[in-house]
Order: C-alpha cells, then sequence, then structure tokens
C-alpha cells in the first residue's frame, strides 16, 4: 500500500526546538511505475534557451523528466536535501515535533531567491513528478509555482525564519534526484516474474503474493518460504533488481547515504490481530544495492491506549521473539551477512 505524505511545507533558515517529543512521519515507500509515456533524462530538441540547455546537463539518461515541467515552472532550482524540523505541534494529547524534507538552494536556474542559502521545504507528492523517496545529502532539481504570497516570501532576504504555510503540494511541479546511480533507478522498477525451486519447494510470484495478502496469520507457511529465500533469492552478489525479480515491491523502502533498507511483511496486515505473532524480512544493501545481510525476525504485535487530559491514543507496538520463544512455537529466525 503507498501512502503520499501531504506536509504543510515552509521556509526555514534555522529552528530551535526544545521541550517536543522528534516525530519522524516517513512513509513506507513503493517502487516507481513504469516510465511509459515520459521522457526519461531527455530535453526534446524543440527545446531551446538557457534554462533547457541548463536542464539537459544536469539529466542523465535514467532520470524521469516531461518537458511540460519547465513551463509550468516559475522557479527552478538546483538544490541539495536536508532534513528539517518543524515546529511542536499538540497531536492525541500529547506534543511531538513533525520532521520534513528540505532542500538548500545552491543555483537559481528560472526565477529569484532571495538567497543561494535559502531552504525550501516541499510536499513530497506522487511520481512520476516525485522521487519515491527524499535522502539527505542528495542533489535535487525543483520545480516550483509558488503563489504571490510564497513568491513573495522567497524573494524576501528578511523573511528567512518564518514557519507556518509556505510551499504546499501545489505550488511544486517536479522533484528529480540527480544523485540517484541507473542500478538504482532500474531496480525500483523490477516486478516479480520469477519463479523457482529448492528442496522440493515451488516458488511463484503468485504464491508469495497469496501468503502475504492471507487473511489469516499462517506461521507454518510463512517458514515453509525461509530456506528458499535464504538459499535462492538472499544469496552473496544478488543486487536490488535479482531480490524484487522474485519479491517484487517491499512494504518499506529507504535509502542512506550509502545504502538501502527494505523490509517485507510475511502478512500484512495492518494493523496486525492483537498479541499476534508474524514475521519480517528486512534487508540491506550497499550504495550499489548489493545485497549486504538480510534478517527474518518473527514479532509479536499488540497495541496500547493511553489516555491524557480527555486525549486518547493508541500505539502499535512490536517485540522480536528470542530463541526461546522461537523454539516452543517451531520457528527459526534466519539471517546472512556478506560484508
Amino acid at each position: 500500500m503507498k501512502l503520499t505524505a501531504l506536509f504543510i511545507s515552509c521556509i526555514v533558515l534555522s529552528i530551535g526546538l526544545v521541550g517536543c517529543e522528534p516525530a519522524d512521519h516517513s512513509l513506507p515507500q513503493a517502487a516507481a511505475p513504469s516510465a511509459t509515456g515520459r521522457q526519461q533524462g531527455v530535453v526534446p530538441a524543440g527545446a531551446s534557451g538557457p534554462v533547457a540547455e541548463r536542464i539537459q546537463a544536469l539529466l542523465r539518461p535514467w532520470d524521469h523528466y516531461d518537458p511540460a515541467w519547465e513551463s509550468q515552472a516559475t522557479v527552478i532550482v538546483l538544490s541539495r536535501g536536508r532534513r528539517v524540523r518543524y515546529p511542536c505541534d499538540f497531536v492525541g494529547g500529547v506534543w511531538s515535533m513533525s520532521t520534513g524534507h528540505g532542500f538548500t538552494v545552491q543555483e537559481v536556474i528560472k526565477g529569484s531567491v532571495a538567497g543561494d542559502d535559502t531552504v525550501i521545504t516541499v510536499s513530497s507528492g506522487p511520481e512520476p513528478n516525485f522521487p519515491p523517496y527524499f535522502v539527505d545529502g542528495r542533489t535535487y532539481l525543483l520545480l516550483l509555482r509558488p503563489g504571490e504570497e510564497t513568491a513573495r516570501r522567497l524573494n524576501d532576504p528578511e523573511d528567512r525564519l518564518l514557519v507556518g504555510p509556505g510551499l504546499v503540494l501545489s505550488e511544486t511541479v517536479a522533484v528529480i534526484d540527480l544523485s540517484k546511480s541507473r542500478a538504482e533507478a532500474d531496480a525500483v522498477n523490477v516486478q516479480a516474474t520469477r519463479s523457482g525451486q529448492y528442496d522440493g519447494f515451488e516458488f511463484t510470484p503468485a504464491r508469495w503474493r497469496q501468503l502475504r495478502e492471507a487473511d489469516e496469520i499462517d506461521l507454518g507457511a510463512q517458514s515453509e518460504f525461509l530456506p528458499f529465500l535464504q538459499n535462492v533469492v538472499l544469496v552473496e552478489g544478488a543486487t536490488t533488481a535479482d531480490i524484487r525479480s522474485y519479491l517484487g515491491e517491499p512494504d518499506f523502502w529507504r535509502a542512506g547515504a550509502n545504502s538501502f533498507t527494505c523490509h517485507y511483511e510475511l502478512n500484512r496486515q495492518r494493523p496486525k490481530p492483537e498479541n499476534s505473532i508474524s514475521g519480517r524480512l528486512e534487508i540491506r544493501s550497499d550504495g550499489d544495492t548489493r545485497l549486504v545481510g538480510y534478517v527474518v525476525v518473527f514479532y509479536e504485535h499488540w497495541s496500547q491506549r493511553t489516555e491524557h487530559n480527555g486525549y486518547v491514543r493508541t500505539s502499535h507496538n512490536i517485540r522480536s521473539l528470542d530463541d526461546e520463544e522461537l523454539a516452543a512455537l517451531g520457528l527459526s529466525a534466519i539471517e546472512g551477512s556478506f560484508r
């Protein structure tokens, strides 16, 4: 299931906040859709002028780009991604500090911005106009369509510490990740098509999907898949594309500076039934998308309701089972490391 976070955005230079509980609102990210009907890293020959030429110089063949984005955008900037924190907000009876994704302006390609050190926070949105995730330190091309008030703030050098409504989703035409490698770009488009056999067990994408989408958690069925995963899919030298060709899109996908992490729930119910136990495959790959390590962990799931000043908050919790508990259930975790 793919979720879209519609953060209310702002222009921030620096914020000092204390007394709040940080709350990371990162969401599971899905694989990119097919590039059908979109230009990939190419500005058409008919496009001309310094803006089109600069964009052409920045794009690589695997970057998704729609030439209409340039004409729709009134401000285009080259920027570096960074995490920013929003002010404390009282939600569900508790104070929390939300975090979002900001972009430090490095070069103004079209339009005007007050200064190169301006930090713009942008709402995440649907692909192909947005990348499936943002990563601190990466280089991004922002194509913006700010409204009158936002444009004024972007060009006011004294208005650098404002925190409040700013760029909303409708004011962002597109965001292009210019640091994404070809291997990464190719990997997120791979769909589950491969089948195989191991020790009498037959794996098919349909059977894998049936396991994960089942209405009831079947620990025995989950265990049957583990030898195939360990000996066929999660082998030394496997790339993210190799793994996705068997397992398809993960439930959770996050990129770091030089690594990738993804999770596959062996049962995808959300939330899980109270006090239920289910497995999760957790995978870590390096910056070239090659498998570094993996583990299948079985978690117990439970919820907790708390009340504070009339507000009721429900939290969903997990706890990994230890070896003794696994043995009592006839289960065993699997893991591997290739570094």
